[in-house]
């Protein structure tokens, strides 16, 4: 994505406005100030993280779980858009770890992303 297609401050406010508490991840810029992959996400209500949480400590839905949620609220792209960022291997439910560990209310860095939780 080329700098002038990402998200606007005020698209970013819009929804933050509509959803509440959100998480605006995106890939670091690479040397020509693209960025791979930007998301939006919502905070998870509570059904969703008692499910993300039953599935982290599943062996067989671990590898998963944090895709899963990713997707579940994901408001930025379409569902659609962001299956097609996956699918082309993007590991976007990994690279958004800290931002869900800060919507569920735990706080964790990383250094592989940029991150804004509202």
């Amino acid at each position: 994505m080329k700098k002038e297609e990402l998200l606007s401050s005020e698209a970013i406010e819009k929804l933050e406005a509509e959803h509440g508490r959100i998480a605006h991840v995106r890939a670091k810029e690479d040397n020509r100030g693209d960025v791979a992959w930007e998301v939006v996400l919502r905070k998870p209500k509570r059904a969703e993280v008692k499910m993300f949480r039953a599935q982290s400590h599943n062996p067989a839905q671990q590898s998963e779980a944090q895709e899963i949620l990713t997707r579940k609220i994901c408001v930025y792209p379409s569902i659609e858009k962001l299956d097609a960022l996956l699918e082309d291997g993007w590991a976007i439910g990994e690279a958004c770890g800290p931002a869900l560990n800060r919507l569920i209310g735990v706080g964790v860095g990383s250094e592989l992303v940029e991150q804004e939780v509202k």
